[in-house]
């Protein structure tokens, strides 16, 4: 499985501008310093879980809470969960 960063990092900006109407979010900056609130964030794990056949929590936000960490971090999960699989 090609697990790119850059497809990830792509959806999560899609998800959370539809949310939260905010275009041209910087990957660096702290989502809350650019508009987005728990509740987006919250919507965003769900989609991020369904989309992907995750079972991410609010804690892959300690990390950082911007578009870089949580794409990065959805891409940990992926690969460790395809890791399992091949074991």
């Amino acid at each position: 499985m090609n697990i790119a960063l850059e497809g990830i990092i792509e959806e999560v900006k899609s998800v959370l501008s539809q949310l939260s109407g905010e275009g041209g979010l910087d990957t660096s900056v702290d989502l809350f310093d650019q508009g987005v609130n728990s509740l987006q964030l919250t919507l965003l794990i769900a989609h991020l879980n369904s989309s992907y056949k995750l079972e991410l929590g609010m804690d892959i936000l300690s990390g950082g809470a911007t578009v870089d960490a949580v794409a990065s971090a959805v891409r940990e999960n992926l690969l460790n969960a395809q890791d399992k699989e091949i074991a």
